[in-house]
């Protein structure tokens, strides 16, 4: 083999290994009507430590744009739904871009009612039900 028959062998080689990598990754995917439910540690009467939903999407993108820039983000906290650990949910739609999605509340008192919550906390704070089948 010459040189440059090696060279082109071996770019394949390099080329299907790191195609292989980046499919074998694991992407977050959400669909209308999944159902998710808080799993981190969440109270509502705590204001510190309790994780929120938003009354207005566009408080949502502003505040995922905050923390993305590192600029700060002012909601009114009456504009906001606080949780507790066990709360479920059910996505709606995805809205600006997939960096919100409109869900639906499943517990509590305000149960049955949309709000919205930025996707990067979806993935973080909550985990997907699995529903089963009793036979």
């Amino acid at each position: 083999m010459t040189i440059a028959s090696k060279k082109i062998y071996i770019s394949f080689i390099v080329f299907f290994i790191s195609f292989n990598l980046s499919s074998s990754e694991e992407e977050n995917i959400t669909a209308p009507g999944q159902i998710w439910e808080l799993v981190a540690k969440s109270n509502k009467l705590e204001h510190h430590n309790s994780k929120i939903l938003f009354y207005f999407s566009r408080d949502a993108f502003h505040t995922y744009l905050g923390r993305r820039g590192g600029k700060v983000s002012v909601v009114d906290t009456r504009n906001i739904q606080r949780l507790n650990k066990g709360n479920k949910i059910k996505i709606i739609k995805a809205i600006h871009n997939g960096n919100v999605l409109e869900v639906q509340l499943l517990d509590g008192l305000e149960r049955n009612r949309n709000f919205f919550v930025i996707t990067n906390d979806l993935f973080i704070d909550y985990v997907e039900v699995t529903t089963t089948k009793k036979i």
